[in-house]
């Protein structure tokens, strides 16, 4: 249910008339408009009710786009709930504002990033716009996105062996030969995660163990051989948390999977 009359793009529908109710406003800005693999991008999203009843029970979806994943969040008011990726807001009265600062990781270089949210639910109606009505274009003013892109270019490297790696898929090719890197398990980990890999050439690779930061913890040259491989990489030493391991041909692109090492 989109009127005419505010579709235009102003945020500020100046109407003559100030409509009574709730008016939820939302806004999303990146602390950066470039990015590169294994860096922090924070996402600052702000909703602000500008009407004039008090809102309730506000729920502002806030999916992570493809090639981001999670390090940490802070807002003002409300909790944000990881796994469903929604930040709830118990109430806003009028003039009041909440933000929430949202800090992703990349694990790709290869495309922009567009990080698009919207408020999905709320006790009252909305004097203008309609909650959860978006397929990811903005068209009201309790919608926002923001794209940010790499800085390297199109991150896909052809190497000297006229191998290229697909981070997305996790995928290595090498003149239409393929080597499929499987997801990492147990996951999350406690002494150990092993790594499948089905291979059709032998392949030397370096693989690095990163924190959520980006940092190298570990590094070491293993021999993948044609077929299928397991790879035991050990964990005991690392502290509970996210990390990443990255797969490369040593002059080549990367090829990255998460896991979790657990407590115990």
């Amino acid at each position: 249910g989109d009127d005419g009359d505010d579709g235009d793009d102003g945020d500020d529908g100046d109407d003559g008339d100030d409509a009574n109710g709730v008016d939820l406003t939302l806004d999303v800005e990146a602390s950066n408009g470039t990015f590169e693999i294994f860096t922090n991008t924070t996402f600052t999203m702000e909703v602000c009710n500008e009407g004039t009843e008090t809102a309730t029970n506000i729920i502002v979806q806030a999916p992570f786009p493809d090639g981001l994943v999670y390090v940490s969040h802070n807002s003002t008011a409300g909790e944000f709930e990881l796994a469903w990726q929604y930040w709830l807001i118990p109430s806003l009265a009028p003039g009041e504002c909440a933000t929430l600062n949202l800090t992703l990781f990349s694990l790709v270089d290869d495309r922009d990033l567009t990080f698009f949210t919207q408020v999905v639910a709320i006790d009252q109606m909305d004097v203008d716009s309609t909650p959860e009505n978006s397929n990811g274009q903005v068209n009201e003013d309790d919608e926002a996105s923001v794209t940010i892109s790499p800085q390297g270019g199109n991150g896909s490297i052809i190497g000297s062996k006229d191998i290229e790696i697909s981070v997305r898929n996790a995928t290595l090719t090498t003149n239409s030969k393929m080597v499929e890197i499987d997801t990492p398990y147990p996951n999350p980990a406690i002494d150990f995660v092993m790594v499948p890999i089905n291979s059709e050439i032998d392949l030397q690779t370096q693989v690095n163990i990163l924190d959520v930061s980006g940092r190298i913890i570990d590094t070491k040259t293993m021999k993948i051989f044609r077929g299928n491989n397991r790879l035991n990489i050990t964990t005991e030493h690392l502290a509970p948390g996210v990390y990443f391991i990255s797969f490369s041909d040593l002059e080549l692109s990367n090829a990255t999977r998460k896991f979790i090492k657990s407590v115990n």
